[in-house]
């Protein structure tokens, strides 16, 4: 089975829940106390956030706790069903399947999509 870190679902999951709610990166990264740019790599995968921030993230989107580990069950299972383990222990870089393809399956899956 081919794997993929945690840190390109999160960022995809996030990002689609601040573009549904019509936010701006910029806002969310004023919130965090970070720069626009590295707000975009992570929500591209190509960097990681740390738990801390994933958390803040997420609540200035309005979604708590069970809501974020709802949106990631929902998306390891879409993963899944195309052969996709997600390993939470893979950090950004690391894993069978690139960024792209894993916003491919979740797009597929309408999760980028969801409320």
């Amino acid at each position: 089975m081919r794997r993929a870190p945690l840190a390109p679902v999160l960022g995809w999951i996030l990002a689609a829940e601040r573009k549904r709610q019509g936010l701006s990166q910029e806002s969310i990264a004023q919130v965090l106390g970070c720069g626009q740019s590295w707000l975009s790599r992570c929500e591209t995968g190509a960097t990681d956030a740390t738990f801390r921030d994933v958390l803040r993230w997420a609540q200035r989107l309005g979604l708590d706790l069970g809501q974020l580990s709802a949106k990631i069950a929902h998306a390891s299972a879409a993963l899944g069903e195309r052969g996709v383990v997600l390993d939470h222990n893979l950090v950004a870089g690391q894993g069978d399947v690139s960024g792209e393809i894993i916003r491919s399956i979740l797009v597929s899956a309408s999760l980028t999509r969801e409320g």
